[in-house]
């Protein structure tokens, strides 16, 4: 009975032992994906501002193009006092 007794101790504390390792592994795991979920996190707000920094730039390049324009139609305005025709 001692022996059973013995050896059924044995089996139970390798068990919690074999517990305690996917414990353990598992804690491991999540920890490591919360730290890529964190990267990911900064990542996608880096690319946030990225495009919100190009949508502002896209911006100022038409307002820039439209003025641009509008002086070509003046210089053309002024030009067509030259032309004889």
């Amino acid at each position: 009975m001692a022996t059973l007794s013995g050896e059924t101790l044995r089996e139970v504390t390798d068990a919690f032992s074999r517990v305690s390792q996917v414990i353990s592994e598992v804690s491991s795991a999540t920890q490591e994906q919360a730290s890529s979920i964190q990267l990911v996190a900064s990542t996608v707000g880096d690319l946030e501002s990225m495009t919100q920094q190009n949508a502002a730039a896209v911006e100022e390049s038409s307002a820039a193009a439209e003025s641009v324009a509008d002086q070509s139609r003046t210089v053309r305005d002024l030009l067509s006092f030259f032309r004889t025709g």
